[in-house]
């Protein structure tokens, strides 16, 4: 007797914590989905098998069924803002000038080319077509990558219930909400108080740029990639956008390049661009 009040005890415990998991997970889900309704939250603390799940997350929630034409925006820190409050950012702006559409910024951090043909070719795999996307290329992240290739993030038949929603990204990642710091609430509702940042960025490395010499041998390469991902983009998009985002000369002089090299390489990346339009 004392044997089965003692298993129903342990079975009661097990199934409480369970559904308690459950109920956790989709009131985090929903959290998350309310704060960020316009912009990616900042993956950038969170590793590659819990970042891409949280990019997929967003998309499906915000391109499965709009109810207005989206302009998605693609990019790293200056279209996500870094060191910005939400509502300094350009993407916030664009909200003022196309009332008619829905402006959905999936910027990230430190973003490379080869993590937006990721998510572009995500979009692809779920047959996701939108009205516009913006694609921000950063010079440094894109020529400090270490390849231009995409990292296979498409559905797979049994896990693709991990993509769909914020829920089931927490459900299925528990340690995840350790890292709810990277909401970064006082950036979207707080914007008189001064932004904390929660991670450090590491010296400007030697690798992190090259010389104009050595970027004009890689150059047929970022052709070729930029292509590709034009191609890509025009699957998905009716409307493609590229643009090279600005870098403070100042900023380039405390540094061990040359303001001209990093000139020249922006003006060459731009040309590539021009041949899109």
């Amino acid at each position: 007797m004392i044997q089965k009040i003692y298993y129903k005890y342990v079975i009661t415990i097990i199934v409480g914590l369970i559904f308690t998991h459950f109920f956790w997970s989709y009131f985090l889900g929903g959290l998350t989905s309310y704060f960020y309704s316009g912009n990616l939250i900042n993956v950038r603390n969170f590793t590659d098998t819990e970042r891409y799940p949280l990019i997929n997350a967003y998309l499906n929630q915000k391109l499965k069924s709009p109810k207005k034409p989206v302009i998605l925006v693609f990019g790293s820190s200056f279209s996500y803002g870094y060191r910005l409050l939400a509502n300094e950012a350009y993407t916030h702006y664009m909200t003022k000038y196309f009332p008619n559409h829905t402006i959905l910024n999936a910027s990230q951090i430190g973003s490379s080319g080869e993590d937006i043909l990721t998510n572009i070719n995500y979009l692809k795999a779920t047959n996701i077509h939108l009205d516009t996307l913006i694609i921000e290329i950063n010079l440094f992240n894109f020529t400090s990558s270490k390849s231009i290739v995409a990292a296979d993030t498409s559905p797979k038949r049994w896990f693709d219930y991990i993509n769909n929603s914020y829920s089931q990204f927490y459900l299925l990642h528990p340690h995840g909400i350790n890292l709810l710091t990277n909401l970064e609430l006082n950036r979207i509702f707080n914007p008189s108080k001064k932004i904390e940042n929660l991670y450090s960025f590491s010296p400007f490395p030697d690798s992190f740029s090259e010389k104009y010499s050595d970027f004009k041998k890689k150059l047929p390469m970022y052709e070729a990639f930029l292509n590709s991902l034009f191609s890509s983009s025009s699957a998905i998009a009716d409307h493609v956008y590229f643009f090279v985002s600005p870098i403070y000369k100042n900023g380039i002089k405390k540094t061990q390049f040359k303001v001209s090299d990093i000139q020249n390489e922006l003006e060459d990346i731009h040309q590539i661009c021009k041949k899109f339009s």
